[in-house]
């Protein structure tokens, strides 16, 4: 799913999922009720809801060399597993900490139950227009996962003086980072991506499902 949406950001397209797996947040259609459901959507008997993707560009002395875009969420992370990386983290024009951490996830509302989810972020309707930041394993007590306006630019600044950090979107596309490189995650709604859902199901009946809510 999130291999294909990448594929077709910001072409119209209508993207619908069949879930084969566990959770499948984004997959609402079902095996059993595949064929079905190919039949409404022939039959244009569907509607859809625009997700709008993040932006990652890696800034190096002034410029920017290289970008991701992910539905789920952009990442900086440490590549060495025994090594945290120095981060400092920023909102616009404003300071917000630096830190040692693991890395530091920027997530959409649609990532919101993905990895975010499994590193302590909330879950976010997919309605909020805002992005998540989350710091991954930090070393410190601080710094705690925020929601910021989706308006707002998020800058993280590698400050380690060795290499040893990558930028990734959606866990899919991997990009080294250099010591002084500045990530500049914005959503991007140009390349927005129109989910088909199915059915009166809400986003209520979603999480109650696929949670095991009572």
């Amino acid at each position: 799913f999130l291999l294909t949406s990448k594929t077709i950001m910001g072409r119209g397209f209508p993207l619908y999922g069949i879930n084969t797996g566990h959770l499948g947040f984004l997959a609402s259609g079902e095996a059993q009720s595949a064929v079905r459901d190919m039949r409404k959507i022939l039959e244009r008997d569907y509607s859809t809801f625009p997700r709008i993707p993040l932006k990652g560009e890696i800034v190096r002395d002034g410029r920017c060399v290289q970008c991701v875009w992910a539905l789920n969420e952009v990442m900086v992370v440490k590549s060495f597993v025994s090594r945290p990386i120095a981060l400092s983290v920023h909102m616009g024009n404003g300071k917000l900490y630096s830190i040692q951490a693991d890395g530091i996830i920027a997530a959409t509302p649609t990532g919101s139950t993905a990895y975010a989810l499994s590193a302590g972020g909330p879950i976010v309707h997919p309605g909020v227009r805002c992005a998540v930041v989350i710091p991954v394993c930090p070393h410190s007590l601080y710094p705690r996962p925020l929601v910021i306006p989706d308006t707002e630019a998020l800058r993280i600044k590698l400050e380690s003086p060795a290499c040893g950090a990558l930028l990734s979107g959606d866990g899919q596309d991997n990009m080294d980072l250099a010591p002084g490189d500045e990530v500049v995650v914005t959503s991007d709604t140009e390349k927005k991506i129109d989910v088909v859902s199915l059915g009166d199901e809400t986003y209520a009946d979603v999480l109650r499902g696929k949670l095991n809510w009572s």
